[in-house]
């Protein structure tokens, strides 16, 4: 059963917000979803990080991850995941998925020295996947954000439409695009695709939380 977070499970769901948004500026920028001339190179939890210049890419981000820190103070968040997808395709082909798994102890846990070192440590990594796999280079890509939450209902956020229930073994989707539903069936038939999934990073204190980056094997 979801439980909403007390004061100090709310910081700590904030910064992991912090985290996911400069996750998603970075992976945007690095594999080439956007051209990097509208990033800027930062850096975030003591970690280099790429976060966009252009105003409308930064302001839409911000509006999801604000509506992610509602839903995830409501305790009915599990997973976030960033889908990177070929554009201009008749059907969707999705060409990498990064998946952000949320522990439930997130709503009673507590803000430590060691969470801004762990969420470094994600970054780290995550800024040198080039080196597991190669970028798409010149292909026109796009981008969805979706969450998978355990209440369909409560996730009726700013820029997040609910829909679903698909087939996920997880629960319901909720999801910020708003092409219409056969854009997330097409997305979500991975059943005829082999995949090969590689973890970026995990912790296990003070919550569970990992990273993964599912790709088609090739």
């Amino acid at each position: 059963m979801a439980s909403s977070c007390d004061r100090k499970g709310a910081k700590l769901i904030a910064v992991t917000c912090e985290f996911i948004e400069c996750a998603i500026h970075t992976i945007l920028c690095i594999r080439d979803v956007y051209p990097r001339a509208i990033f800027k190179a930062a850096r975030k939890f003591d970690a280099p990080v790429r976060m966009s210049r252009h105003p409308k890419l930064s302001e839409y981000i911000a509006d999801l991850i604000q509506g992610l820190y509602e839903c995830m103070k409501k305790g009915i968040v599990h997973r976030v995941e960033l889908l990177i997808i070929k554009d201009g395709k008749a059907i969707p082909e999705l060409c990498e998925k990064y998946i952000f798994e949320v522990g439930p102890e997130i709503n009673r846990g507590d803000m430590s020295p060691e969470i801004r070192a762990e969420f470094c440590t994600f970054l780290v990594r995550l800024m040198s996947i080039d080196m597991i796999r190669p970028r798409n280079k010149g292909i026109p890509l796009t981008f969805n954000v979706r969450m998978m939450t355990t209440s369909q209902e409560a996730c009726a956020e700013k820029d997040w439409t609910a829909v679903g229930p698909q087939d996920d073994l997880w629960g319901n989707d909720c999801d910020n695009n708003n092409n219409d539903d056969s854009l997330l069936d097409n997305l979500n038939d991975e059943k005829a695709v082999s995949t090969k999934i590689t973890p970026i990073h995990h912790m296990r204190k003070p919550f569970s939380f990992a990273l993964h980056m599912v790709t088609p094997n090739d």
